[in-house]
């Protein structure tokens, strides 16, 4: 099974923390390799993280349920990717035995 990590609890005041983000948004150097913005988009800037991404918002689902839901994408990239998630820390991914 592959879950999404839990997000972070934010503060009681979203549009406050919106603006927060917004400001530093503002001064980000996304072209900077150094950047964690551009960090980020290097790990989930492919056509199948993405779409994998968004599966699992959807909830903790299985190897077979991705490739089934995720259409084209081939049994070798599915485990690249989701090996990828994985070593990034955006995904956690939980054996169970098959009775």
């Amino acid at each position: 099974m592959v879950s999404p990590i839990p997000k972070q609890n934010l503060s009681s005041n979203p549009s406050f923390q919106a603006q927060r983000a917004l400001e530093r948004i503002a001064k980000i150097d996304i072209f900077d390799k150094g950047c964690e913005g551009h960090q980020a988009l290097e790990r989930i800037a492919s056509k199948w993280t993405v779409l994998i991404i968004y599966t699992l918002t959807q909830g903790t689902k299985r190897y077979s349920d991705l490739q089934g839901q995720i259409r084209g994408v081939s049994p070798k990239m599915l485990i690249q990717n989701l090996r990828h998630l994985e070593r990034c820390g955006l995904v956690k991914r939980s054996v169970y035995p098959v009775y």
